[in-house]
């Protein structure tokens, strides 16, 4: 089995002092998978996370890269289904503000409020996994092409033998890989699996990011969207600004 799985990019050490840049390094790497019947969950559990561990060394190669070195005909996918596990810091009400920046006077703070993402891949199938911050609890998502699967209860079934397969792994840490059950033989009330969203990203039509901003300072002309220091700038007032910044730059062809 082949399938692709996402890296923050600073696990390794190509790049010193990486820790203290800004900036996205994320990179998806292709994870391979041989599966033996009679080999226990645990010893495939563990080999798969040694394999993990060492390929992080790797893990800002380019994914073309990866498919050179690969037997995989140029032009043809490494694979079609990537694993997303989202394990980045999120800040609850009761934990302290992060901290982003300090000097010997005062200590600058950064709060993530009101937090709405929008996931598009070109990959027939993305499974993440995320932890909800309100609840401290695992999330499972599927986003999936519909012209790929365009029949629901085929997501609903991956759905199902993935939950099953959760199941029957925690269970008994000494049984063979080939005694894993999938189809719905188990089903334990700790597990429950909620509706499926079956829209694409084309009907969603959400706005851009500018459109977003202009709804909401159409929605709250008075609230305050900036803070620095003393100076508070409201909605309506930043609208004003970035409008002009935005025509300043077009009139000179940027």
């Amino acid at each position: 089995v082949v399938f692709g799985a996402t890296a923050s990019g600073r696990s390794t050490s190509h790049l010193p002092n990486i820790e203290g840049m800004v900036g996205l390094f994320i990179n998806t790497m292709p994870v391979r998978v041989a599966f033996s019947p009679a080999e226990t969950v645990t010893e495939l559990l563990r080999r798969v996370q040694d394999q993990h561990s060492a390929a992080l060394a790797f893990e800002h190669v380019p994914l073309v890269q990866a498919q050179l070195a690969s037997q995989v005909p140029k032009g043809e996918a490494l694979f079609e289904t990537i694993f997303v596990f989202e394990n980045y810091p999120t800040k609850n009400d009761d934990e302290d503000d992060v901290d982003v920046g300090a000097s010997k006077n005062k200590r600058a703070s950064l709060d993530l409020t009101n937090v709405m993402a929008f996931e598009k891949t070109n990959y027939a199938l993305s499974v993440a996994v995320a932890v909800d911050p309100s609840t401290q609890q695992l999330t499972l998502s599927f986003i999936f092409d519909t012209g790929k699967y365009a029949d629901v209860k085929i997501i609903h079934r991956l759905l199902q033998q993935f939950k099953n397969a959760i199941y029957n792994l925690t269970q008994e840490k000494n049984v063979y890989v080939a005694q894993v059950e999938l189809e719905d033989q188990v089903v334990h009330s700790n597990l429950s699996m909620g509706p499926v969203d079956a829209s694409s990203p084309e009907d969603l039509e959400l706005p851009l990011v500018h459109e977003q901003f202009v709804l909401q300072a159409a929605k709250t002309p008075d609230a305050i969207a900036v803070v620095l220091d003393d100076e508070q700038v409201t909605y309506a007032s930043l609208e004003i600004r970035s409008a002009a910044l935005a025509q300043t730059l077009a009139n000179a062809g940027v």
